[in-house]
Parts: structure tokens; sequence; C-alpha cells
């Protein structure tokens, strides 16, 4: 794709590994927010009453999502 439209070239391929990298640093920091920030309670669960460890937890969010 990148010979196509003219960008495979050395002039350019340090540009493009570079933009790479830095895509996929955003991408992986973004992926990796989501369960840091739940452990450190920064994202609230919506209030849910629901236990963690409980057995038939679908059942108990199903009860909370009825009531509302």
């Amino acid at each position: 794709m990148f010979q196509s439209l003219g960008v495979n070239n050395p002039r350019y391929n340090h540009l493009r590994r570079t933009l790479a990298t830095c895509l996929a640093g955003l991408i992986l920091v973004g992926n990796l927010s989501f369960p840091i920030l739940t452990q450190a309670g920064l994202i609230d669960e919506d209030g849910r009453q629901c236990p963690i460890g409980e057995v038939d937890g679908n059942a108990c969010l199903a009860e909370q999502a009825s009531d509302h």
C-alpha cells in the first residue's frame, strides 16, 4: 500500500516507523488504562450492588436492570 502511495521511500521510512511506534504506544496506553483505573478506584461501576464473587451474578444484574 505504501509503495502505491509513493511513501515507500528511504526518505520517509524513518518518519513512517516513528509514526507507527507512537500510534502503537497510544493504543497500548489506552488499553492498559481501563484495568488500571478500575483497580485504582477512579472508574465507578455505576453504583452496582452485586458482590464481585457472587455465583449467580447475572441474576443480580438482571434484577437491578429491571428496577430502572
